[in-house]
């Protein structure tokens, strides 16, 4: 995305559940995101930041979310301990992990793409396989900062 001096904005959450913003983009790509500290991902035209759609598939507040880097998957972190996968196109659940006892701050794609890891209040960090949703690496002790 280029400056172009426009003032990027975001939708004030209904609740007033706070002003943190989390912004990620796909490489080579038009779409960036931005992530409220509310209820809902936002996807945004990078190149007049204008709104393209809102998912609103979450229980809790989403902290961190984040594409793939083709772009074709996006992972969020929620307040309520999940790690939901969707397909940025059709905007679709695809999966959901569950296995953090803590609050989830920190989704990440691993450079093969096929795996995800993920960090949480419950001071570990994880390892997820995506196709076979399994957690295969766990760090405990892990301090969120």
């Amino acid at each position: 995305m280029r400056n172009t001096g426009t003032i990027f904005r975001t939708q004030q959450s209904s609740r007033g559940l706070g002003q943190s913003i989390t912004l990620s983009s796909v490489p080579k790509s038009h779409i960036i995101f931005s992530v409220c500290n509310s209820m809902k991902i936002e996807l945004y035209d990078g190149s007049d930041c204008s709104q393209l759609a809102t998912m609103g598939r979450f229980q809790g507040l989403v902290h961190s979310c984040n594409f793939r880097n083709d772009g074709l998957l996006l992972v969020a972190g929620t307040e309520d301990k999940y790690i939901k996968l969707f397909k940025t196109g059709t905007r679709s659940l695809l999966r959901t992990f569950l296995g953090h006892w803590g609050a989830v701050h920190v989704t990440r794609f691993l450079n093969d793409g096929f795996r995800i890891v993920s960090g949480s209040d419950d001071n570990s960090a994880r390892v997820w396989d995506i196709p076979t949703e399994t957690n295969t690496v766990k760090y405990w002790e892990h301090k969120v900062s």
